[in-house]
């Protein structure tokens, strides 16, 4: 990540794998970064070298997201009313820039980027 960012690091990184995933999450971020840990796929134990948390002073961040009736009741209410996303937009992985441009001038719908 470090290349892709010219060496400054990421702001934020979504985290939905935890475990030793996280600590490779904590090498990305800029100085202050944060991560939003919505997953713990990799199990309940975090792994990570701590002075990369203290070095960067990096925030970890819990999103809580429901429970899994909660989404099974959001799903059926999604299939049988017919609801779709509505697409403002689909861009290439090399144009996420011009992504986030787009993403300010709307308000309404989703952006598409195609990592392929």
């Amino acid at each position: 990540m470090q290349q892709l960012t010219e060496g400054r690091g990421v702001d934020l990184v979504v985290e939905t794998v935890g475990g030793a995933n996280l600590g490779r999450a904590l090498k990305t971020l800029v100085q202050g970064g944060r991560i939003g840990v919505i997953g713990i796929l990799d199990g309940i134990e975090m792994s990570a070298v701590f002075h990369d948390q203290v070095r960067l002073r990096g925030k970890i961040i819990g999103i809580g997201v429901g429970s899994q009736a909660g989404l099974e009741t959001l799903v059926w209410a999604v299939d049988v009313n017919g609801f779709a996303p509505m697409i403002a937009g689909e861009y290439d992985a090399r144009d996420v820039p011009a992504a986030f441009e787009h993403l300010a001038r709307v308000a309404f719908g989703k952006m598409v980027v195609r990592f392929s």
